[in-house]
C-alpha cells in the first residue's frame, strides 16, 4: 500500500483543482489541499493512495495486541471461593469490601502480620483483579470485496488465522469488519476478540443475527 503527497503550484484559485500531471505509479488521486503563497499563487498537495501497477495487490499483515485490563473483582470466575476465604461482600452501592483481618483459623498459608488472635487480610482494601485480553487483527489490501465480508461476525472460533497460540479455556469472537477505500484498492481490516476465562457463551452470541 503506497501513500503519496505532491505539491504543485498553481498561479491562480481557479487552477488548484486541475493543477498536476497523471497520478504517479498508477495510484489513485484521494484528495487536495491548498494554501495561498506570500510571493503569489498557491501551493496545492495533491494525495495519491493505492497499489502501483505491477505490484501485487493481496497484502496481508497481522496484529497481536494483549495486555491487562482492570475488572472488578465480582467479576471473578472464583469469587464466591475468594469471598468466603477472605471474609469479602459487597454493599448496597456495589462497593468490594474485605474484613481488615482475619481469625486465625483462616490464615491458612497466608503468614504476615497479626493482631492478637487475627491475621493481617492480604485482601484488604482489593476491589480490582487484572485479566489478561487480547485483539487480534488482520490488515488485508483487496481489489474487490469478498461477497462473505459479513458471513463470520458473531461467530465464536477456537483457533486465530495464522496458527497464532488461543489461552487454554477461552475462545475468540469475531468482529465486525472495519472497510475502506484506497486509491485503487480496498482495505479490510478484520479483528477478533480473546474472551474471558471459559470462553463467550453461545447461548448468548449465537443470537446474534445479521
Amino acid at each position: 500500500m503506497y501513500s503519496l503527497t505532491v505539491p504543485w503550484y498553481a498561479p491562480t484559485l481557479d487552477d488548484v483543482r486541475s493543477v498536476g500531471s497523471a497520478p504517479p505509479l498508477g495510484l489513485v488521486e484521494t484528495g487536495r489541499t491548498w494554501n495561498e503563497l506570500d510571493a503569489g499563487g498557491f501551493q496545492v498537495d495533491v494525495s495519491y493512495e493505492g497499489i502501483p501497477d505491477g505490484e501485487d495487490t493481496e497484502q496481508e499483515t497481522i496484529e497481536f495486541d494483549s495486555d491487562f485490563k482492570e475488572e472488578p473483582l465480582p467479576a471473578h470466575p472464583a469469587w464466591a471461593t475468594i469471598k468466603e476465604k477472605y471474609r469479602g461482600s459487597v454493599d448496597s452501592t456495589g462497593a468490594v469490601k474485605f474484613d481488615e483481618f482475619l481469625e486465625k483459623a483462616y490464615k491458612g498459608a497466608l503468614g504476615g502480620a497479626q493482631a492478637g488472635n487475627k491475621v493481617k487480610n492480604p485482601l484488604f482494601g482489593s476491589k480490582s483483579y487484572l485479566e489478561f485480553s487480547a485483539i487480534f487483527r488482520r490488515t488485508r489490501i483487496v481489489e474487490q470485496l469478498p461477497g462473505d465480508l459479513l458471513s463470520s461476525i458473531g461467530s465464536i472460533q477456537n483457533n486465530l488465522p495464522g496458527g497464532l497460540p488461543t489461552p487454554e479455556g477461552r475462545n475468540w469472537l469475531v468482529m465486525p469488519p472495519k472497510v475502506s477505500k484506497r486509491g485503487n484498492v480496498w482495505q479490510i481490516r478484520d479483528e477478533w476478540k480473546l474472551s474471558p476465562k471459559g470462553g463467550w457463551p453461545p447461548e448468548v452470541y449465537n443470537l446474534i443475527q445479521f
